[in-house]
């Protein structure tokens, strides 16, 4: 027998909970790199497989699997990148302040925040709590765009996930060459692509002290006399932070459920740290943008993260952390 370390009940659950959208939930132990879900949705029906044959005209795509194939947007969960290459270049990066007018002009192009909201005099976990957009940019701008790929690289991107148990498509950061596309890159608007399990591999390295796990899936196999053997062994994938600056960045993300964009999320017992993303897919106001959450459990006996992102649902803090939020419960209520 094969036993994988996805539990079925938090899996149909999650699903459920994703609805009409099309998208993604993934929850990991960040600890042992350990799938608890993974869902894409919408899915399909594997015993009725003839229905599916004209996939490719079916903007639903079900049999893509938006978890590891899904590239989207990032939005604000990128400025968990941008926050990582400040702490790294900046000695004095909680300290500096910045001054955010709601609107930062930038040659030809006016970097914006979202309902055009001003957030005055702020530091760099203010910034993060509020997901000012125009500090992000400012950082971004400043450190360059070397530097912001370098963050990026670390945290994965621009690599061929070619691990043993799954393959994951490539998240992708381009340098930006002008120095406005630069300040939107920062806040995850540029040509940033990211997977929904990716940003959970992410989000596991910010939680575990910055230590980034290979994702697993394969739980043990069972022998015909009932013994267990190939059981589950965590790898270590890289650390792209230090662990004083992961803890740094654990505070920020507890800031943000606390009393920021992602309050939502709140599970009872638990102190969740996390960070929304609302992702621009289109100049037309009429399409909606990406909701994103990514959060994680601060405690050495439930060690999960979550990924959750929703396409065309909006903001990020009023659909996809409430769903994340669920999903935790979920998997208290189950043991975990």
């Amino acid at each position: 027998d094969v036993v994988l370390t996805v539990d079925s009940a938090l899996s149909a659950y999650a699903y459920k909970l994703l609805g009409d959208y099309r998208g993604a939930a993934v929850v990991m132990n960040y600890e042992t790199g350990e799938i608890l879900a993974s869902v894409s949705a919408p899915g399909y029906d594997p015993n009725n497989m003839d229905q599916y044959k004209d996939d490719e005209d079916n903007e639903d795509s079900p049999l893509v699997n938006r978890a590891t194939m899904g590239r989207y947007t990032p939005g604000s969960v990128f400025k968990i990148i941008t926050a990582a290459a400040a702490l790294e270049s900046y000695p004095d990066a909680l300290t500096r302040t910045y001054t955010c007018k709601g609107e930062l002009p930038v040659g030809d192009t006016v970097i914006t925040d979202a309902h055009d909201e001003v957030h005055g005099k702020l530091d760099l976990e203010e910034a993060f709590t509020v997901s000012c957009n125009n500090t992000f940019a400012t950082i971004g701008m400043d450190l360059g765009a070397a530097k912001i790929k370098a963050a990026a690289e670390k945290f994965g991107f621009n690599k061929n996930f070619l691990f043993p148990e799954l393959v994951l498509y490539a998240s992708s950061y381009e340098s930006p060459t002008k120095k406005s596309d630069l300040g939107w890159s920062a806040v995850g608007q540029y040509k940033d692509l990211v997977t929904p399990l990716h940003m959970c591999m992410i989000t596991a390295a910010v939680a575990n002290d910055g230590v980034m796990m290979e994702p697993k899936i394969l739980k043990n196999l069972v022998n015909v006399r009932g013994y267990d053997y190939q059981e589950l062994t965590p790898n270590k994938y890289s650390q792209p932070l230090s662990a004083k600056n992961a803890k740094t960045l654990q505070e920020m993300m507890f800031s943000v459920v606390k009393s920021g964009t992602g309050t939502r999320a709140r599970v009872s017992g638990w102190t969740v740290g996390g960070k929304t993303g609302t992702a621009e897919v289109s100049e037309s106001d009429e399409i909606s943008p990406n909701a994103w959450f990514v959060c994680f459990v601060e405690d050495e006996d439930h060690p999960y993260c979550i990924a959750v992102v929703l396409e065309n649902a909006g903001s990020g803090g009023s659909n996809a952390a409430p769903i994340a939020g669920k999903i935790l419960a979920k998997a208290k209520e189950l043991g975990y």
